[in-house]
């Protein structure tokens, strides 16, 4: 009579069934999906956010915010702003600064210190007070603009 075939391997072999292979293609697709889904999502919010002029110029303001609030007197002229007299004697030096549009910048000046740019590559400065507050606008060199305002504290009075 015929020989039997024997098989000598068993079937638990070190391959892949096809119900691995679509739980890991599932597992895939569903990684892809979510970081097509994690671009588009940045893609709107990087739109929603300012320019890198508005950034800096926010900047401005903050550092601005900040500085002015020891001080009491606000001289404002044609490309100067200035704040003087500090609400108290505690401090070594003086914190009196002001602030001036020179040479396509905004410096920031105190007395015997020096100078320090807060915003470069400006065209235009206009400085205005409106009702408590002083409103700047600023047109940097690419004609972009920038606008926005120093709310004074009560304690602040314009000379």
């Amino acid at each position: 009579m015929g020989k039997r075939l024997r098989s000598t391997g068993s079937f638990d072999s070190a391959g892949f069934t096809l119900l691995e292979c679509l739980i890991a293609l599932v597992v895939v697709s569903g990684i892809c999906w979510l970081f097509s889904l994690l671009v588009g999502v940045s893609q709107k919010v990087y739109q929603q956010f300012p320019t890198n002029h508005q950034r800096k110029f926010y900047t401005f303001l903050f550092q601005l915010e900040n500085e002015a609030v020891p001080l009491k007197n606000v001289t404002l002229s044609d490309n100067q702003l200035s704040f003087s007299e500090p609400l108290s004697s505690n401090y070594d030096k003086d914190p009196s600064f002001t602030i001036l549009y020179r040479n396509e910048r905004i410096d920031k000046t105190k007395k015997n210190q020096g100078t320090q740019p807060l915003l470069t590559g400006v065209k235009k400065l206009t400085m205005t007070t409106l009702d408590g507050e002083i409103e700047f606008k600023v047109i940097f060199q690419d004609g972009k603009e920038s606008q926005g305002s120093y709310v004074l504290k009560k304690y602040q009075e314009i000379q």
